[in-house]
């Protein structure tokens, strides 16, 4: 999938700015389009990066007590370049990993993409306010806010899951990690994935 295609199946999601990366051994590709909303200037750019670039964050949502995290990890001596909420979470990932997440109170779904580990961590809110939907491809795991991007992509299966049109013809949605496409997947609220 070409970054061009994925912002095309994106645009409207953020009309202030679009990014991609790249991990230079080919292990990991981040793309994003941005809605500015703490920091308008384009030290809020994503993917984000940590100072050596060895850590990227895409992210959607906002973290309420960012400021309060963020004056924590000043006393830690973490350098912030930017007012968003985004950079306080490459921070966090530096100096909590995984168990930053019990610091968070807001409303989120992020990736972070570690190139030093070579570990890629999704996450998703506690309410299940933000999401992030999965797709197993040849080459690995897709993740995008909405399941018309990995529609897109050839090998995803979109035949369509007879239990989740059950579920939607009996509840009008369909909870649970179930889509209406087998081989698509909600990351549930609350869940990680690494």
């Amino acid at each position: 999938m070409t970054a061009a295609l994925v912002d095309e199946r994106q645009r409207h999601r953020g009309p202030d700015d679009d990014g991609h990366y790249r991990d230079p051994q080919g292990r990991a590709r981040l793309w994003f389009r941005r809605l500015s909303i703490l920091d308008l200037s384009q030290a809020g750019h994503q993917p984000m990066p940590n100072e050596d670039e060895s850590v990227w964050l895409v992210f959607n949502g906002e973290i309420y007590n960012h400021r309060e995290l963020r004056a924590e990890l000043t006393g830690k001596g973490h350098r912030f370049r930017s007012n968003t909420d985004s950079e306080v979470l490459v921070h966090l990932w530096e100096e909590y990993g995984r168990a930053m997440l019990d610091r968070l109170n807001g409303m989120f779904a992020f990736c972070i993409w570690d190139s030093r580990r070579g570990e890629g961590f999704l996450a998703r809110d506690h309410a299940g306010i933000k999401p992030l939907y999965l797709a197993e491809t040849e080459s690995g795991v897709a993740f995008a806010s909405e399941p018309k991007v990995l529609l897109s992509l050839t090998s995803t299966d979109r035949s369509i899951d007879p239990v989740a049109l059950r579920q939607y013809l009996t509840f009008l949605w369909v909870p649970g990690e179930r889509t209406m496409w087998r081989g698509i997947r909600k990351l549930a609220a609350g869940e990680w994935l690494s």
